[in-house]
């Protein structure tokens, strides 16, 4: 009988010690009046499903890469309207030696205002109150955000610190190591919504094979622990793609552009003179000599030489002219002396 009253002690301890994650349907702490007990309800923002998960994240229902924040929200349901509630904000910030959240900032930094505006959430971009989220010594990179916040719905700051340690993430014993915010607030409503982001270390800062991307599985997680018996803690996990590094392009090389060709501008009156194209030249192949013909090979005839030829005078009374002359013929020439 005392083995068997030891055994079901032991099983309730477990199960309310925080050595698993709990779900959404843990038992809440007891509140005053007869009303039921304030709900906790931690999720994350799918982006690739366009909601908010009421689990983890992987490569199936999101696109996070490194140096992105990935939104959560905290959700308190049946809260009393004027009660304080104090929790802690608990993330992994390293594993071995690789980092995993470096730390926290607001939840629209790289996903725009939709978590808000999801049905899940406050319905509304504009929250009730802010806080700047205190900032870690340790930590560099976040000095250039312009803001860090968290953002609250159907409620009001008391106070956040932290975070704790505010050191450089040590891993315990070589396996992990966890930094922790504290936030107050009190509730105005019955639903309040306290929206924030966790900042996937990139490395680009921490250095090659340092960043998110580089942690297989997903053994980092941001952690909601909420004082009280029986609520315990909430926890999500995240696995994202690994970090493939971009492939150098070749740069292309510029190809000669041609010189455009000068259009002549029309003139905007009659009687404009119009160009005179210069004739291209020719090369004219040189006439080689032509063989001179019979005709032009014979000697000219002048004709001043036909004209000085001697007249001949024939006799009257010469019968007829033959190869020889008659005996006693004279031929004159027409000429004295």
């Amino acid at each position: 009988m005392l083995v068997l009253v030891g055994l079901t002690s032991f099983s309730l301890a477990f199960s309310s010690g925080g050595g698993e994650p709990f779900t959404d349907e843990s038992p809440q702490p007891a509140r005053s009046g007869s009303g039921p007990p304030p709900h906790y309800t931690l999720a994350q923002w799918a982006d690739t499903l366009v909601s908010w998960r009421f689990g983890n994240l992987n490569p199936q229902n999101s696109t996070y890469q490194e140096g992105e924040g990935v939104p959560f929200m905290l959700r308190i349901e049946n809260a009393v309207p004027g009660t304080t509630y104090t929790f802690g904000i608990r993330y992994d910030c390293v594993q071995r030696s690789v980092n995993g959240y470096d730390f926290l900032s607001s939840y629209d930094r790289d996903r725009g205002d939709a978590p808000a505006l999801h049905e899940d959430g406050p319905g509304a971009s504009v929250p009730d109150a802010t806080l700047a989220v205190p900032d870690d010594p340790s930590i560099v990179f976040d000095n250039g955000e312009a803001d860090r916040r968290f953002k609250l719905w159907g409620g009001t700051f008391v106070n956040a610190a932290g975070p704790s340690p505010n050191g450089l993430c040590a891993p315990d014993r070589g396996q992990k190591a966890e930094k922790e915010y504290t936030v107050a607030l009190t509730a105005l409503t019955e639903t309040v919504y306290l929206l924030w982001s966790g900042h996937l270390a990139s490395g680009l800062d921490w250095g090659k094979g340092k960043g998110a991307g580089s942690i297989n599985g997903a053994p980092y997680h941001m952690k909601l622990d909420v004082a009280g018996k029986g609520v315990g803690e909430r926890d999500r996990s995240i696995q994202i793609r690994a970090i493939i590094p971009p492939t150098a392009t070749a740069t292309p090389t510029p190809s000669a552009t041609p010189t455009p060709t000068a259009t002549p501008t029309p003139c905007p009156r009659t009687g404009c003179p119009t160009a005179t194209p210069t004739p291209t030249p020719t090369n004219t192949p040189t006439n080689m000599a032509a063989k001179p013909t019979a005709s032009e090979m014979r000697p000219p005839i002048s004709t001043r030489a036909i004209t000085s030829l001697p007249r001949l005078s024939v006799p009257i009374g010469l019968a007829r002219v033959g190869p020889r002359l008659a005996l006693g013929t004279s031929i004159s020439n027409g000429s004295s002396g």
